[in-house]
């Protein structure tokens, strides 16, 4: 809807979806519009540390292993995105290069879930004890959602046997559900955008205990100690260390699917200038310094 608003000069700024491109590219006007450029966002399938079978960390272990992120990026984002396995972007203080941990090998997701105990009969995950465990797939249902959750949830069927039900709810419903321990879904997609160019703002503010993190039920003791150490600490190379460490240790645990990061994609009306964008814009081009922007009268 919002697509063809902005197409109908009733929007001046509109994000433009993966879905959208291929239109976009092959208009002649529309593709000059298009303005795409990186962006400062992570995102991670959650699973809930305190319900089964998420509370195993062996099967997060196997999930991030049967997860393709290279195919979710070309085949659902249309190359609007780049796959990750670390939290903190690249281009930011504190990115990994050349993390391989839980990558993409669906024979090691198999193994480990088989070495954990569990085993998947008829489209149903057996968990150690015997008894099966139904997975459901949370998201905010809209028909693009829908198709990507659909491709995510085939995928892992493929690769594990594991028939994942799929769970779609009203927009403002799946937010507030998502920000309360008690409420939040067993598994689903979420995000992290940076307020600041730090890793403190990426580690400290989201997974410590009493954080954002724990919407999923993340505590790590350790994680705290650690990331208290690096908040304090004055000189740069020791604290650089210090969130280092913490990150490894984060990505130990596997407490999420790290999958991608995003890149900034927004059509923009020829009339709409000085616009200083930025990685970290978010909502809308050149959010960052919203009073240098200048709106003229539309085109006609």
């Amino acid at each position: 809807v919002a697509f063809e608003a902005y197409k109908n000069n009733e929007l001046d700024i509109n994000g433009l979806a993966a879905e959208d491109l291929a239109t976009v590219q092959a208009d002649p006007v529309l593709s000059k519009e298009a303005n795409i450029y990186p962006g400062s966002c992570s995102f991670a399938m959650m699973y809930h540390q305190l319900k089964a079978p998420f509370n195993d960390p062996k099967v997060r272990e196997a999930f991030s292993y049967a997860l393709d992120r290279d195919a979710w990026v070309t085949d659902v984002l249309k190359g609007l995105g780049s796959s990750t396995l670390t939290w903190i972007p690249k281009g930011f203080p504190g990115y990994k290069d050349g993390e391989t941990r839980w990558g993409y090998d669906p024979a090691k997701a198999v193994q480990t879930l088989t070495d954990a105990g569990y085993k998947v009969e008829g489209g149903k995950l057996i968990g150690p004890d015997g008894k099966a465990i139904e997975i459901t797939d949370t998201f905010s249902d809209t028909p693009r959602n829908r198709t990507r959750n659909e491709w995510l949830v085939a995928k892992w069927k493929e690769v594990l046997g594991i028939d994942i039900k799929l769970d779609p709810v009203e927009a403002t419903t799946y937010t507030a559900l998502t920000k309360d321990i008690n409420t939040a879904p067993q598994m689903y997609i979420l995000g992290w955008c940076a307020d600041y160019p730090d890793p403190q703002n990426w580690l400290s503010v989201y997974w410590k205990t009493g954080a954002f993190g724990q919407r999923i039920g993340y505590s790590n003791p350790d994680l705290d100690a650690l990331l208290t150490q690096a908040d304090g600490e004055l000189d740069p190379a020791k604290r650089a260390d210090l969130y280092q460490q913490a990150q490894d240790m984060l990505v130990a645990g596997a407490p999420v699917s790290f999958m991608w990061n995003n890149v900034n994609t927004y059509m923009v009306k020829p009339w709409v200038t000085n616009l200083n964008k930025t990685p970290m814009d978010f909502g809308w081009i050149g959010s960052m310094d919203p009073l240098s922007v200048t709106v003229s009268e539309p085109t006609k």
